[in-house]
């Protein structure tokens, strides 16, 4: 399937846990015996790097695969550091990076003159730091992907519809027995492919509120069937206009990349439940969590059910007590790493 000894696998401090999860699923399915490098993480006294990569020479020649979750400046400086170093310092062949949340994802409107596009120029670093691929899970916007290509990255965005459907189904089909309806909800059209993403899995239909944003930030619903056809035209996918009546005792599911401070997703929960939603469930690929997110989102939340990813690391103190169930994402981010291995395999071969 894959030659084991044309790679090397290197992980950051990011989400090691889900980085083994990773390498083990890639194990277990093509039949190798992937260990990480180890890497000697310290500083010097005045607090400058002094991580060090041990049997750096065997990166030589190698397609290296770089796993590293960047949620914060710390980690996307190491990052960008190691990267450098297998690329140029230790003279390896590719560097295929795995980031399965990445820093500066949100950052990412060209049109925004009096804001740095720091996504756009987050692209230029890491192509300039030896990155030639870069996997991506449930990126904010198809932006990323645009702002790679030219910066001279070859990008996937892997998709985690498939561990929330997995999720969901048992919730469906009890909502089925019961006779009640189940909706995949899309707050704003920004959400609408995650959403379908999970309502082709589950066979179930996408209802779609649609908002008008003005310059003073009043947010404005519009009620507008032919813009929901336009939509749906656009994704190739029957939408449905969410409705006061198809929202009353149905389960509605909301399908976000990520949560923050959660704010505006218990605004919209909470609107869901004064339209007497039955069931509302809330899940998110990346929980960011920032400072106060448990007091905004978790405090008289209106969901029944919340599942949040576990590409960044919840550690107890970001705990709830159960309130949130943990979906796992390194079974979709192995598969497609697995065929980006195999492809680059392939292409360095055929050089």
């Amino acid at each position: 399937m894959i030659t084991q000894s044309k790679f090397a696998i290197v992980g950051g401090t990011g989400n090691h846990d889900l980085d083994k999860h990773v390498i083990a699923w890639i194990n277990d399915t093509a039949g190798t015996n992937f260990k990480f490098f180890n890497i000697n993480f310290d500083d010097f006294p005045d607090g400058e790097s002094d991580r060090r990569i041990e049997n750096y020479g065997e990166l030589k020649n190698k397609i290296v695969v770089l796993l590293e979750s960047t949620y914060s400046d710390h980690l996307w400086n190491q990052f960008l550091e190691l990267s450098w170093a297998i690329k140029y310092q230790y003279e390896a062949k590719t560097i295929i990076a795995v980031q399965p949340f990445m820093h500066y994802r949100r950052q990412d409107q060209g049109n925004k003159k009096n804001e740095i596009n720091r996504n756009r120029r987050a692209c230029y670093e890491m192509k300039k730091n030896g990155i030639d691929k870069l996997l991506l899970l449930d990126i904010h916007s198809k932006a990323t992907l645009e702002n790679c290509k030219e910066a001279g990255i070859e990008a996937f965005n892997v998709s985690g519809a498939g561990p929330f459907a997995d999720r969901l189904k048992p919730i469906l089909h009890i909502t089925k027995k019961q006779g009640q309806k189940f909706y995949i909800f899309s707050p704003d059209e920004g959400s609408v492919i995650r959403a379908i993403n999970v309502a082709k899995i589950l066979g179930v239909e996408v209802i779609l509120s649609l908002k008008n944003r003005k310059h003073e930030g009043e947010t404005v619903i519009i009620n507008s069937k032919e813009k929901v056809k336009t939509i749906s035209k656009k994704y190739g996918c029957q939408l449905l206009l969410a409705t006061d009546e198809l929202i009353k005792d149905s389960t509605v599911v909301i399908i976000e990349d990520e949560l923050s401070t959660g704010g505006t997703a218990k605004l919209t929960g909470s609107d869901l439940k004064k339209k007497k939603a039955r069931d509302i469930i809330f899940c998110a690929t990346h929980p960011v969590c920032v400072s106060g997110w448990k007091r905004k989102f978790i405090d008289e939340t209106p969901f029944s059910r919340i599942f949040f990813g576990n590409t960044i690391p919840r550690p107890y103190e970001k705990r709830t007590g159960g309130k949130i169930t943990d979906v796992f994402m390194s079974a979709v981010i192995a598969s497609e790493l697995l065929n980006i291995m195999f492809d680059t395999e392939q292409e360095a071969k055929s050089k």
